[in-house]
């Protein structure tokens, strides 16, 4: 069976955050990239991280953002990984790969196989059903990296069956802001986790 882990994306609020970090092999992203609809501040992250226990956190960041800006808020947040998009400069520096999330589209999986240095992990955009060529190619890359498979809608019987081509993978879960203080949506996720894992 395969092994799952997550990655809850765009959290804005304490009550996803406390049901992702009571889960295994989950991340927790935050994005901080201001052009982004789900834009949170470093101060809202902050005060939702305080409550977590030993969480495995994940800045979001975009494609104009500097790498000085990059590295100020993950000190300043005290986050370790750092998402960025393929075609950042980052993605070619060496010493920033080991706490990258490398964001990317099916059509560069060749792209991502030719990095000089593989990132800690992939977060790879993906509409619809792989093709076998897909599925090898994500083997190759999960060699060396964690790959997270990222939806923009969920369908279960045709991620399952998906994820059985892997003996480990990462799921992306879209989380939703609340509608009013403690009413989240972790129901839906709880759902969603326990229907792929079964």
């Amino acid at each position: 069976m395969c092994k799952i882990y997550w990655k809850a994306s765009a959290i804005d609020n304490l009550t996803d955050a406390r049901f992702f970090n009571a889960l295994d092999d989950s991340w927790i992203e935050f994005v901080f990239d201001i052009e982004d609809k789900r834009y949170l501040t470093q101060d809202k992250a902050i005060s939702i991280i305080e409550w977590l226990y030993q969480p495995n956190l994940l800045a979001s960041f975009g494609a104009t953002q500097s790498s000085e800006e990059i590295f100020n808020s993950l000190l300043n947040c005290k986050i370790e990984y750092a998402s960025i998009p393929i075609d950042h400069e980052l993605a070619e520096y060496e010493d920033f790969m080991s706490l990258a999330f490398i964001r990317a589209h099916r059509r560069d999986l060749n792209r991502l196989l030719d990095l000089n240095n593989p990132p800690y992990a992939i977060i790879l955009q993906t509409e619809q059903k792989l093709d076998e060529h897909e599925i090898q190619k994500i083997k190759k890359l999960l060699i060396d990296s964690k790959v997270f498979l990222c939806y923009d809608s969920i369908d279960i019987e045709m991620i399952k069956n998906q994820i059985s081509n892997f003996e480990e993978i990462g799921i992306d879960i879209p989380t939703q802001s609340e509608d009013k203080s403690g009413w989240g949506a972790v129901d839906i996720y709880d759902q969603m986790i326990n229907a792929l894992s079964s």
